[in-house]
């Protein structure tokens, strides 16, 4: 029976040590408890890109042109009403960034009512998709000016496309001049056929004066 008692009384002292043998703790320490046993969370060493110089569109003088062959004949047109913001420097194009777009509605083609018919919902729809809009993620250098990637919609349809463009300035005033080819069924502009080429030449035409000092944009 001491034997027993002795036996037990073992065992008993044991529980706590086999308990701690039994807790396998997390190889993380909790956030709230990192900076109380010196362990600080990595900072990020990124910081942000100063933004680039500032430029305020002319409205009245820039403009979208295109072509297109229609009945085996180029057809050629514009949109104005073009607005945006435009932040741009040779010398900082990681803060170089553009927002931009056009009014459908300003659409000019010669012709009063095919400009009409061209707000219809089968070609741009105006009356569900007012703008063509056009925002830049990034805008690198190339061997003939620069290019600019990002994402343009038309009539409610989003694409990557890349637009490449010359800058000159002079008496801080600016003009860039981008080009870029679409396919018009990608953006459910009217229907394929034998009539109406698919393939749009685009010709983009911005006159902006420098912004001495930046403008809030909201």
């Amino acid at each position: 029976m001491k034997a027993l008692k002795l036996a037990r009384l073992a065992l008993f002292g044991l529980c706590p040590l086999l308990a701690s043998c039994n807790h396998h703790p997390s190889s993380e320490t909790p956030k709230e408890e990192q900076s109380a046993v010196g362990i600080v969370p990595e900072q990020n060493s990124t910081q942000k890109e100063p933004q680039a110089t500032q430029w305020v569109i002319d409205t009245t003088t820039s403009q979208v042109k295109f072509t297109i062959k229609n009945m085996g004949m180029t057809v050629s047109g514009s949109f104005g009403g073009f607005s945006g913001s435009l932040f741009f420097d040779p010398a900082n194009l990681n803060g170089s960034k553009m927002e931009t777009a056009v009014r459908v509605n300003s659409i000019r083609t010669g012709i009063k009512k095919r400009d009409k018919d061209l707000m219809d919902e089968k070609f741009f729809d105006e009356s569900h998709h007012t703008l063509i809009t056009y925002r830049s993620d990034s805008v690198i250098r190339t061997a003939n000016g620069y290019a600019v990637a990002g994402t343009l919609t038309i009539k409610g349809v989003s694409a990557h496309r890349v637009i490449t463009f010359v800058f000159a300035e002079k008496d801080n005033t600016a003009q860039f001049n981008g080009s870029l080819v679409l396919n018009r069924l990608d953006y459910g502009i009217g229907k394929d056929g034998a009539l109406m080429g698919n393939e749009v030449t685009i010709a983009i035409e911005v006159v902006a004066r420098k912004v001495s000092k930046p403008v809030a944009v909201k």
